[in-house]
């Protein structure tokens, strides 16, 4: 055996505390492109409905009507930009894993605010193998060993569920450990360095994924505020 569940945890510790704050930091990223997406989805209901009022004299003759349905239109299509998917491309595998990844982690960190009990954490390390085979099919054969995700998996959870549920995680803990050991024996892996491997893949690929998404909000923002302006330009009207 490769010790005992407390020293994998504590050895491990390093590399699931990096892992979190990547997905923290992806969460910020995600957090600001749907808030950016609400305001610009709202106004450009506010621009449509304008563009009806019968009330508002400025929009006599079909010019200004035009101009707000235009406006409505872009902003729309702004809006539809302000997500990962988007930003990073829906095509991406990569996305896909950091996806499986990021999701698992903050559903996790959301079901530790208080116990759930052992059906709960159990479904909770499944998960967490479900992402790990996802971020496996991302390198194809290189790197991750078979066998290390419910490790990997279960030391993640252990440090983020409910200080009451960590019982519960002690015992799959124990269990992911056998089996791991099994398979790294079979193919002649370290235990350690694997589940060490695989967490870090992870972080690396949510780091790489929040690196290349934030300056993106940022022009997203700055195309935000231009966006009705330069649709007026582009129409022949003045500029306020």
């Amino acid at each position: 055996m490769s010790g005992d569940a407390r020293e994998v945890r504590t050895r491990l510790r390093f590399d699931v505390d990096r892992l979190r704050d990547a997905a923290w930091r992806l969460e910020r990223v995600d957090s600001s492109l749907s808030q950016l997406r609400r305001h610009l989805e709202a106004r450009a209901r506010h621009l449509s409905r304008d563009a009806t009022d019968e009330n508002k004299p400025e929009l006599e003759g079909r010019g200004g009507v035009h101009l707000l349905y235009a406006q409505a239109s872009a902003t729309a299509q702004l809006a539809r930009k302000a997500s990962l998917g988007e930003i990073l491309s829906t095509t991406s595998l990569s996305l896909i894993a950091s996806m499986a990844v990021s999701r698992w982690l903050w559903a996790l960190r959301a079901a530790g605010h208080e116990p759930r009990g052992p059906k709960v954490v159990k479904a909770q390390i499944e998960g967490g193998r479900i992402a790990y085979r996802t971020l496996a099919a991302l390198r194809g054969k290189k790197g991750l060993v078979a066998g290390m995700g419910q490790l990997a998996a279960s030391v993640i959870v252990a440090e983020l569920v409910h200080a009451d549920d960590r019982r519960h995680v002690e015992l799959e803990l124990v269990a992911a450990l056998a089996r791991a050991d099994r398979a790294a024996d079979e193919l002649g892996e370290d235990v350690m360095a694997a589940a060490s491997l695989a967490i870090r893949e992870a972080a690396e690929l949510l780091e790489k994924m929040a690196v290349k998404a934030e300056p993106a909000i940022q022009r997203l923002l700055e195309e935000a505020d231009q966006v009705e302006s330069r649709v007026a330009s582009q129409l022949g009207f003045a500029s306020d």
